[in-house]
């Protein structure tokens, strides 16, 4: 293995090789007295190897696609994530919207989009996972 010295502390660094010895490190512990006892010999444990498993972290996405006409509760998620201070290209991205329709709901002309408009205002602000995921369940 190959043994740096470490210039701020004068020791020698050794790469970490994701095992854990804990159990080698309480056998040593136990050696002395195992010793003063005349037990017979044991062989120290081997240090168990530790495999950390990174979590998948899954952004959902909504396909919600080009429609004529898009329905309130999806008016109302690209509201809330241009409110989240999501681009216009990231919503459309996002969503499978084009982003002629996106802007098209974003200037928020028709009746609905204005009541979706006014609601996404006044209600907290969920989070975007909540929004995307809410918009994903949209048939």
């Amino acid at each position: 293995m190959n043994e740096e010295l470490n210039r701020s502390t004068g020791s020698f660094f050794k790469p970490d090789d994701k095992k854990d010895y804990t159990a080698v490190i309480i056998d040593r512990w136990h050696a002395a007295a195992r010793a003063r006892c005349r037990m017979p010999f044991q062989p120290p444990p081997k240090p168990v190897k530790v495999i950390i498993a990174k979590p998948k972290i899954t952004v959902p996405k909504a396909k919600i696609g080009a429609r004529p006409r898009y329905s309130f509760n999806v008016m109302l998620g690209i509201f809330q994530l241009n409110r989240l201070g999501t681009n216009e290209k990231v919503i459309s991205c996002e969503l499978s919207i084009p982003i002629g329709d996106v802007r098209r709901v974003l200037k928020h002309e028709t009746p609905v989009s204005n009541k979706a408009w006014i609601l996404a205002q006044q209600t907290p602000l969920p989070s975007k996972s909540e929004i995307i995921g809410k918009l994903s369940k949209e048939p």
